[in-house]
């Protein structure tokens, strides 16, 4: 991980509390570079510049949500009726450019 800074001093304990506060938000990635820039105009203010990678060992399932009636839920959430009604949809195709169909 690479650490720089920018615009002022930061004590390692401070440093170590941003760190900590991006790995808990994101537990199923390492940071490769943070940057942590001291506003010019509000010094209590903090800019983090980050890139995370993922930790090859994770996992991360992909769920798919839909937009029903405005709201976007997963199937899991709706109720029999309203899953036999996307069951039931025709599945309209499109052709792209160089012939290749897919459905949507």
């Amino acid at each position: 991980m690479t650490v720089s800074t920018k615009g002022g001093y930061f004590k390692p304990e401070e440093i170590n509390q941003y760190v900590k506060h991006i790995q808990e938000k994101y537990p199923h990635c390492d940071i490769d570079e943070l940057t942590i820039e001291l506003d010019d105009k509000d010094e209590n203010f903090v800019k983090l510049n980050y890139k995370l990678i993922n930790k090859p060992e994770t996992n991360v399932p992909i769920s798919r949500i839909r937009r029903i009636t405005g709201y976007l839920s997963s199937m899991s959430r709706m109720n029999n009726a309203k899953q036999h009604e996307i069951a039931d949809r025709v599945k309209h195709g499109v052709t792209d450019e160089i012939g290749k169909k897919y459905l949507v």
